[in-house]
């Protein structure tokens, strides 16, 4: 491959890892239709034609993968290599993947307590809606949310519901670290303007957390029967 100008690959041809290898990722495209069935239509279609309007229609599917450049992987599909780089997963999930300049109070770890207010302004709003959210859980997950959307639209009000749903979307599908990934109140903070969460850059957030974690893996770790990557190593088959 290195004639043709492309990166290195960590197996030479013909001896790929064989067998049932397969990736375990951290979220489960199943939730998809337990969101659709706790969210009022109108607010199905907000999520249809935001940035999510593709994650939302997608189904269950497993793969595997191989390959060297720090944020891009390049796999084989019969033989042939496939670049996966930022541009081609902004174009096959729909997720906005332009700059920005992070995330609010983001301190680049998982599972944090509660948002401290201070009773004024932008961050008691914050610690309002976690509040609300979460009723005094000090580390929900996205399966704790779960567990209450599955009640459909019995749980809670509308505006409730589709702020849960906006962070299973984000927390456990397009950027779950862990098979329990905590809720950052970072993440709960942008939900006080739902336009503005909407527009959000998730996608770079997404493919960079992917990209890393896929690359942080050794050709030992590749030969195993299963392994995890964080993020969402989906789009790496669509």
């Amino acid at each position: 491959m290195d004639d043709l100008g492309l990166p290195s690959r960590l197996f030479e041809s013909g001896y790929e890892p064989t067998g049932r290898k397969r990736v375990n990722s951290y979220f489960h495209l199943r939730w998809i239709d337990t969101l659709k069935g706790a969210l009022e239509n109108e607010h199905l279609e907000l999520l249809m034609n935001s940035q999510f309007g593709r994650i939302m229609q997608m189904g269950g599917h497993t793969f595997s993968l191989v390959t060297e450049k720090e944020f891009e992987i390049w796999w084989v599909l019969v033989g042939k290599p496939i670049r996966y780089a930022i541009q081609d997963f902004a174009f096959v999930t729909g997720l906005n993947c332009g700059q920005s300049g992070g995330l609010q109070g983001e301190s680049n770890e998982r599972g944090m307590g509660r948002v401290k207010g201070t009773g004024k302004g932008k961050a008691s709003s914050s610690a309002g809606i976690w509040e609300e959210l979460f009723k005094g859980e000090e580390k929900p997950t996205v399966v704790w949310i779960m567990d209450r959307l599955l009640k459909g639209k019995r749980y809670k009000d509308p505006l409730t519901r589709l702020r849960l749903a906006l962070l299973v979307l984000v927390e456990g599908i397009v950027c779950p670290t862990c098979g329990v990934t905590n809720i950052r109140p970072e993440v709960v903070n942008r939900l006080g303007d739902i336009e503005e969460f909407l527009k959000y850059p998730w996608g770079r957030e997404s493919f960079i957390l992917t990209v890393r974690s896929a690359k942080a893996k050794t050709p030992e770790n590749y030969i195993q029967e299963t392994f995890a990557v964080q993020g969402f190593s989906h789009a790496m088959i669509l």
